[in-house]
């Protein structure tokens, strides 16, 4: 039954074609969507973008209500279409902080299957983290209490924490080691009791013991489980004519100060010593596009076969010229490196990257630097990732003087978020199990000429934190996608001091995001996390 699995898994990552006409190049999703002739039977291609569900129902159900490729059918309404001709790009992140990451996993899983062609997935962190399940907590059916040794991980080394490879302290029985691993080293501190409920609503039990949840998490990141079949369907970069996808940002990190370990030029080869002769840097886009999928792949294959080193990858962690069961991968989604002497620096990811700094885009998302990863490209037009949280509605950052567009589409934080002045207020958490809330909710829809791989338009729809609706609206509106002027907003340009949203040092403009209609837009600022809105208001004739 596993064989059997593995190999429709692959069937389905293989050979991705627009209407049936094969890609030139095409491995296991190694270089999808670099021909131009995207469509033989229609002028435009229509691709809608969500992404970081991040395990949340609800918040996958109020998409699929909202969106305009996807609909439902059936006596219950359970079976989905999607739009003829039409594409869908989830962007990564597929569980954790949801409650119901069993459910979610078989609905996009179950959308790949059914679309193979025109359902685009990528490999977020919270997915190719999944990867440690096994060789840390054990397979399938194995012991509860008797683990192989933990020798804890790399990024606790020297903090006298529960996991310090200098303290042999991680906990020694199933149970208790996936709980701290969970909280402590993924992230996700309720997914244990989260999985609990949810396998009890399943099973339509009272009781399912701790061991029965280790099991299922045992079970589902199997290469060959709801986990395994996501991570082995996953790209880490997807290009569709003029537009990439990816999960994580592509900026120069500020602590990154080599110029050949940033962006494009940055890829795991650079540290395995070029398997295969995939060298990256400096060598351009189109082969670092094709390399970095299919070191991918290579990974994967480790991960599948059991290939290389056994034991922990995360006590050592790094990267590895050797087969290390993917644990290059596994390192490719980590947002540190760590030397053996315990320096931290930051691993130039595009799974892990941000356009962010202290919740705003940063210096380098503007620059010249990235106008160069669109120079010299192939023509590039536009990047869209998620990632980083960033208030109730996509970032948009404009580069440069150009139409070219950078989107984040990441609100997983969007119950948080507080209204300055007017009468707006955010609807909260709502007792919901993640940190969106109960009702928003967006939508990125990304029109392409068919023959040319042009982006003729982006647009952007959805419901914000306060519950209210937005429609349609481009966000290649000049006014979108950088911060607010006086010149076309007048005073409404400028952020208020005082309490609210704690913004009190100098004065700063709010980052232009949405288009509400009536010249009203949505004009947002942030310090790290915390994230203020407020309706501003355009000049007439701006």
């Amino acid at each position: 039954m596993r064989t059997a699995v593995l190999i429709l898994m692959l069937l389905i990552s293989r050979g991705i074609c627009f209407r049936g006409a094969l890609v030139r190049g095409a491995s296991v999703c190694s270089r999808p969507f670099t021909d131009r002739s995207l469509s033989a039977t229609s002028k435009k291609t229509l691709i809608a973008y969500f992404t970081d569900v991040e395990g949340d129902k609800d918040y996958l159900d109020r998409y699929i209500d909202l969106s305009k490729v996807l609909h439902r059918s059936g006596a219950d309404g359970q079976d989905l279409v999607l739009r003829d001709g039409a594409h869908l790009v989830f962007g990564g992140d597929v569980v954790d902080r949801g409650g119901y990451d069993l459910e979610v996993l078989r609905t996009i899983n179950g959308l790949k299957a059914k679309f193979p062609d025109n359902v685009h997935l990528i490999m977020g962190n919270r997915d190719a983290n999944k990867m440690r399940i096994g060789s840390e907590i054990g397979e399938p059916k194995s012991s509860h209490s008797e683990l192989d040794h933990h020798g804890g991980v790399y990024w606790f080394r020297e903090t006298g924490r529960v996991g310090d490879p200098e303290c042999d302290n991680v906990p020694t029985t199933s149970v208790e080691r996936l709980k701290w691993m969970l909280k402590s080293t993924m992230g996700c501190p309720d997914s244990f009791e989260f999985r609990k409920a949810e396998l009890e609503e399943e099973r339509g039990v009272d009781l399912v013991t701790d061991e029965d949840v280790v099991e299922s998490y045992r079970e589902a990141c199997s290469p060959s489980g709801l986990m395994g079949q996501y991570i082995n369907s996953a790209v880490v970069a997807l290009r569709m004519g003029n537009v990439l996808f990816t999960h994580g940002g592509i900026s120069k990190p500020p602590e990154v100060t080599d110029d050949k370990l940033w962006g494009w030029r940055a890829m795991p080869p650079l540290f395995d010593g070029g398997k295969k002769g995939r060298g990256g840097g400096g060598s351009g886009f189109q082969p670092w596009y094709e390399a970095i999928n299919s070191f991918a792949d290579d990974q994967r294959k480790e991960w599948r076969d059991q290939i290389g080193e056994g034991g922990v990858w995360a006590t050592k962690g790094g990267y590895s010229s050797l087969p290390n069961r993917g644990g290059s991968l596994m390192m490719y989604g980590m947002g540190w490196l760590m030397d053996d002497a315990g320096k931290r620096s930051k691993n130039p990811t595009i799974i892990y990257s941000s356009w962010l700094q202290d919740g705003m885009p940063n210096e380098s998302a503007k620059s010249a630097e990235v106008e160069e990863i669109f120079n010299e490209s192939d023509g590039l037009q536009l990047i869209v990732n998620g990632h980083q949280p960033h208030g109730d509605s996509p970032l948009v950052v404009r580069v440069g003087d150009s139409d070219r567009m950078i989107v984040t589409g990441d609100t997983s934080y969007s119950g948080d978020v507080v209204w300055q002045g007017g009468e707006q207020q955010n609807m909260g958490r709502q007792g919901s199990k993640s940190g969106r809330g109960k009702v928003c909710v967006s939508e990125i829809l990304i029109e392409l000429d068919s023959e040319s791989g042009n982006v003729d338009n982006v647009t952007c729809h959805g419901v914000l934190s306060d519950g209210s609706k937005y429609s349609e609206f481009s966000v290649m509106d000049k006014l979108i996608g950088k911060e607010a002027t006086e010149e076309d907003f007048g005073p409404d340009a400028w952020v208020d001091g005082g309490s609210d949203g704690g913004l009190t040092e100098a004065r700063k403009t709010w980052w232009v995001k949405a288009y509400l209609g009536d010249g009203k837009y949505v004009g947002c600022h942030a310090r790290g996390w915390s994230v203020t809105n407020k309706i501003i208001q355009a000049i007439p004739n701006t």
